[in-house]
């Protein structure tokens, strides 16, 4: 998995067209937790918790002023609305043929949030498909 750094400068376009591309795809998300403690990488704890899984992604929504986030899920019977707080660093998630497989934002304090779709693929081969009105 190939990881690619969206500056922070290009959050806003990138979370109004990421939202625009993978609206209805299936996702998974997850809150990851990781600390380490001794000495070296090897002594890392993680946890993962909060899953929701194979729901309809909806949107990514930026809070400039906040570096605030706001997640959106759902089929409209459906819909979970998602904060993060105090946003640190967003990565794009691709496979190594470059299909999109989700996302992975990092918050201040530590911690993160995966989303993950359950088909990675590009999003211009899968143009109209997955369109959802919520």
């Amino acid at each position: 998995m190939k990881t690619q750094l969206i500056a922070s400068e290009e959050w806003l376009r990138f979370c109004e067209e990421f939202s625009r591309q993978h609206r209805g795809w299936l996702a998974t998300t997850s809150f990851v937790d990781e600390a380490s403690f001794g000495e070296g990488s090897e002594n890392q704890i993680t946890a993962e918790h909060g899953v929701v899984r194979d729901i309809p992604f909806h949107a990514l929504r930026f809070e400039p002023s906040k570096r605030d986030l706001l997640m959106l899920l759902g089929d409209g019977n459906t819909c979970i609305t998602q904060p993060i707080p105090a946003v640190t660093r967003i990565c794009l998630l691709e496979t190594e043929e470059g299909a999109h497989a989700g996302l992975r934002i990092d918050r201040a304090g530590g911690g993160m949030i995966m989303l993950r779709f359950r088909a990675p693929a590009r999003p211009e081969s899968l143009d109209g498909i997955a369109a959802s009105e919520w």
